[in-house]
């Protein structure tokens, strides 16, 4: 609705919880948001921080990584053996900030999979700060990675985001299949490293599907990325991570947010009104990754789905039949031409650049040229000359080795006799 109207839409969000929650530097609720580490010295909270320098047990902090209303992330270096991690800490003043670290831990130990975090050790002394270690991800943010330079209003390199949405998914399938729901996903918790590997961070309000958040009560993580059921704190199930995907997908698609401006204009909108259609804003794109986003921005979680499904939907034979369509050289519904067939190995190159489809051939026919001219080296032509007038338009066989082969020799020892006769 435009314009929005916010009195029915705020009467559904207690002032207080975003009072109490909300952080506007962060731009999140209890969340951990990732930022240069001179941005975040200025976020310390009050009471005693660790510091640069410092040694937690056999750690000793080099830099900050990220930082959050409930506490701090650093690349650490263990003094036994060198090995670099990422050591994170939670705030003194954090209520029940032991039980939230200790959750933390465990469910990245029970979920362990290749594109979640890898945890290391847990660390909680009788004296001094509780701690636990974990693989040090050096990555950038999934949208980062999906678009990099791709100018506004341009749509990005599809494959590199189905590759990396794919990766996600499976780790969301993982997770749900364990009985957790991350409740933040967002594109600083979910890193893609130089080699392509998706990694997600940050299970710090993390939940069982069912029981829900024993620890914490009222409205937790960021309000771009929150699925309208979060912004009603209503009960939060797997559906709420599908909803941010689908945010981050319209993200790398669209270049923007699906809900623009403050964090309560973003939560009275999604909780009053439809997430716009991403094919409004870029309608070149897929037609499967737009369903894809439609599907999970569904203000009903029942029409989500599930991240299974959302997998196979991604790579359903018959949501690519279009593109299949495509590289066979058939019209396309918008009117645009297809390739033709022989640029269709070439895809998604071809469909990009005609001119590297056909500079590609040379490689393709290069072996070819080589036997051929080993072939002619060897004393072994293809052709012998004919045996019957010029021009008189007969074919006869040429005996090499021994008489005329049958048919079925012809076909399986091609190099032994040759056909000769008209030019």
């Amino acid at each position: 609705m435009s314009p929005l109207d916010h009195s029915h839409a705020l009467s559904l969000i207690p002032a207080a919880s975003l009072n109490t929650w909300y952080d506007p530097q962060l731009e999140s609720f209890s969340g951990l948001s990732a930022a240069p580490a001179m941005k975040l010295a200025d976020r310390v909270a009050r009471g005693h921080e660790p510091v640069l320098g410092e040694l937690l047990g056999d750690y000793e902090l080099e830099r900050l990584v990220g930082a959050g209303s409930m506490g701090q992330v650093f690349a650490a270096r263990s003094r036994a053996t060198g090995e670099r991690v990422a050591l994170k800490v939670l705030r003194p003043d954090h209520g029940r900030a032991l039980l939230r670290l200790e959750q933390e831990f465990r469910a990245l130990e029970s979920v362990e999979h290749p594109n979640f975090v890898k945890p290391r050790e847990l660390v909680m002394p009788a004296e001094g700060e509780a701690f636990f270690t974990m693989e040090l991800i050096d990555g950038v943010p999934f949208v980062e990675y999906v678009r990099q330079q791709t100018r506004a209003g341009q749509l990005p390199n599809q494959l590199r985001l189905r590759r990396a949405l794919r990766q996600l998914l499976a780790a969301l399938e993982h997770l749900h299949q364990r009985g957790y729901v991350h409740r933040d996903l967002k594109p600083s918790n979910v890193l893609v490293t130089p080699s392509g590997r998706v990694v997600v961070l940050d299970l710090g309000l993390v939940c069982d599907a069912d029981a829900g958040d024993p620890i914490e009560r009222g409205l937790v993580g960021t309000p771009a990325y929150m699925a309208p059921e979060q912004a009603r704190q209503g009960q939060t199930g797997p559906a709420a991570d599908l909803y941010a995907v689908g945010v981050m997908l319209y993200e790398c698609l669209c270049g923007a947010w699906p809900f623009m401006g403050a964090a309560q204009d973003i939560l009275a909108a999604k909780v009053e009104d439809h997430a716009p259609d991403p094919a409004l804003r870029t309608s070149q794109a897929d037609a499967d990754l737009l369903e894809l986003c439609r599907t999970m921005l569904a203000g009903d979680p029942e029409q989500r789905g599930t991240a299974s499904q959302a997998l196979a939907r991604l790579a359903s034979p018959a949501r690519l039949a279009p593109v299949r369509s495509f590289l066979r050289g058939r019209a396309r519904a918008d009117g645009r031409a297809g390739l033709s067939p022989w640029t269709s190995w070439t895809y998604p190159w071809g469909a990009r650049s005609r001119a590297l489809a056909a500079l590609s051939w040379p490689a393709l026919s290069w072996p070819a040229c080589m036997r051929a001219r080993a072939r002619r080296q060897s004393g072994d032509p293809r052709r012998a000359p004919p045996t019957g007038d010029k021009g008189s338009g007969g074919a006869t066989w040429v005996e090499r080795d021994g008489p005329r082969p049958s048919r079925s020799d012809r076909r399986a020892w091609p190099r032994r006799h040759t056909r000769a006769g008209r030019r």
